[in-house]
């Protein structure tokens, strides 16, 4: 194999590489909990329908079990 086709075969794994470690999950703040604020949620229709209807604590925060708790989102008639 000739030396830049080398060179362009470990680019092209280091671009694949880099693309699956930005598309891991991130956490607000390693806990699991996602905040309902308008950096997470920049819709203020939709980010309203979340605190109304996930935030069942109502602490502004997603937690782990808030959001397992989500099996549906229903957004058909509030102007979403």
């Amino acid at each position: 194999m000739k030396k830049g086709s080398l060179r362009l075969m470990y680019l092209g794994a280091l671009c694949a590489a880099l693309l699956l470690v930005g598309a891991l999950p991130a956490l607000a703040d390693g806990t699991g909990d996602i905040g309902v604020d308008e950096i997470h949620f920049p819709d203020e229709l939709f980010r309203e329908y979340v605190a109304e209807n996930a935030d069942t604590d109502g602490d502004g925060l997603l937690s782990a079990e808030e959001i397992a708790d989500v099996h549906g989102i229903h957004v058909r008639f509030h102007g979403i």
